[in-house]
């Protein structure tokens, strides 16, 4: 029987699984000692089969919640902005720190991310800055619209862009 071992000493049967368990039996006579390690191997068989059934039970159920709750679309929320040439810089930076900021205080926001235009078409229409908001609901987006840090932040956007696009879409795959 593989991991166990069987010792007899001085009137004693020692069983042994390694790290796991070790018992001590006074015996009278073998065939007492080799029912005890039949028993011993029996109820390492079960517990190797009680694993088993855990791991499989734990995969299935893994698998269902994973069916029963698809991949929820997610909403854009985009903000392009142009300003004029000779806008100050330090401005334009001031605004860009502020909306860098929303996410640490709307917790709406499911992630961020922005960059400036540096595409060869041309075809930019003045359209500079570009921030995308992401949500999971449309409620979420409406209420970051009139979160007091949102408002505060559109107060700050002075000077004002010289071009404004906003676009919201959910995302497809």
């Amino acid at each position: 029987m593989i991991g166990w071992d069987l010792e007899r000493a001085e009137g004693n049967l020692i069983v042994t699984y390694p790290g796991v368990i070790t018992v001590k039996i006074y015996y009278t006579d073998l065939s007492c000692a080799k029912y005890i390690k039949s028993y011993f191997y029996q109820k390492q068989i079960a517990m190797k089969k009680l694993i088993l059934l855990t791991l499989i039970t734990l995969t299935i159920h893994t698998m269902s919640n994973a069916q029963q709750n698809p991949q929820q679309p997610l909403l854009r929320h985009v903000v392009m902005f142009g300003w004029k040439d000779g806008t100050d810089t330090n401005q334009i930076n001031k605004i860009v720190a502020a909306f860098k900021e929303l996410p640490s205080r709307i917790s709406l926001i499911k992630s961020f991310e922005w960059g400036t235009n540096n595409s060869p078409e041309g075809l930019n229409g003045g359209l500079t800055y570009c921030f995308l908001v992401t949500f999971t609901s449309a409620a979420d987006r409406d209420a970051y619209l009139i979160h007091p840090a949102h408002k505060e932040f559109v107060s700050q956007l002075k000077p004002a862009p010289e071009k404004l696009t906003v676009l919201d879409y959910w995302a497809e795959k």
